[in-house]
């Protein structure tokens, strides 16, 4: 099936890359759906150590 979408030239191709482009997209939907709960934990635990480190807004050094 997938050799016949390749060398098809007619106007069904279009319909074709049209409903595969769907379905990838949908795929990525799907993955970011199952992945976005997982990085909450981690991100909030960054977030909280960048936020405890004090950062001096002067460039002089103490000899």
């Amino acid at each position: 099936m997938f050799a016949n979408f390749i060398v098809n030239e007619s106007g069904a191709v279009t319909v074709d890359w049209v409903v595969l482009t769907a379905g990838l997209a949908g795929l990525g939907l799907a993955v970011v759906g199952l992945f976005a709960n997982s990085v909450e934990e981690p991100a909030s635990a960054v977030n909280s150590l960048l936020q405890e480190e004090v950062v001096s807004s002067s460039l002089a050094f103490n000899d």
